[in-house]
């Protein structure tokens, strides 16, 4: 398995901030093309089961860009994020590698929050 864990957070009923990730080759620098890899991002009631609150895919929540095709911008709906608070499960899934890419805790909130940026590298590696 090599999937990585990254925290997603949105505000409940409310349209998603685009979450952009960036792919990079092993070196750090040069641009990984992940637009022949048909993601689909799963979001889970919870870890460990079947039930699905809802499906991203790619024309559908998910965008590849960037000059290299190395950008995943991942937005949900307001529909999508009527849900009831809590911290629930996605899994971003390769259907052409039929790999899980990342994965983790979904977080809808509806009070306080506090959004720093941080930037976090996350490392996969294709033959691990």
């Amino acid at each position: 398995d090599k999937s990585r864990n990254v925290r997603m957070f949105a505000r409940v009923g409310e349209t998603s901030v685009p979450r952009p990730l960036v792919f990079y080759q092993e070196d750090g620098t040069t641009a990984y093309d992940i637009s022949g890899l048909d993601f689909k991002l799963f979001v889970f009631k919870r870890q460990n089961t079947t039930q699905k609150l809802f499906t991203l895919s790619i024309g559908s929540g998910l965008t590849v860009g960037g000059s290299n095709n190395e950008l995943l911008l991942i937005e949900i709906t307001a529909a999508q994020a009527d849900q009831v608070p809590g911290t629930y499960f996605y899994r971003l899934h390769s259907t052409t590698e039929d790999h899980t890419w990342i994965n983790g805790p979904f977080s809808f909130h509806m009070g306080e929050f506090d959004n720093v940026e941080e930037e976090e590298t996350v490392n996969i590696y294709q033959n691990d």
